[in-house]
């Protein structure tokens, strides 16, 4: 699976390229101002650790879910008929999830406040 991210904050825009692997590494390419010239890329895969991890499945109290509807939507990696819309709210922000059948994470991620803004998109799977 791979993703593209942009995030603009302070009139700045960073467009962050993130491929997922089937045998669980990444790598991450990221571009915009003040980055060296051509983007730079970095291997975001972990050699493990024996530290304890907290458990995803753990939510906090405060998170709230909502399911707002079913939409198309398009992203790089096409259109979505029947995509599911989900609010995700917590500490006072919103961050929207859209899924679709048969795709194995979410399709599209969208965050925005007075201080900026994230737009995440599946690029390509398969």
């Amino acid at each position: 699976m791979e993703y593209k991210s942009v995030t603009t904050t302070g009139g700045q825009t960073t467009t962050m390229y993130l491929k997922y692997t089937k045998s669980g590494t990444c790598t991450m390419r990221i571009e915009g101002e003040g980055m060296p010239s051509g983007g730079m890329t970095m291997d975001c895969s972990s050699s493990g650790s024996q530290e304890q991890q907290s458990n995803p499945s753990d939510v906090k109290s405060d998170v709230q879910f909502t399911l707002v509807g079913t939409e198309t939507v398009t992203v790089p990696a096409g259109t979505y008929a029947t995509a599911s819309k989900y609010a995700v709210t917590s500490n006072g922000q919103t961050v929207y999830y859209w899924t679709a059948p048969g795709v194995p994470g979410f399709v599209k991620m969208q965050y925005g406040s007075s201080e900026g803004s994230m737009v995440t998109e599946l690029n390509g799977w398969g």
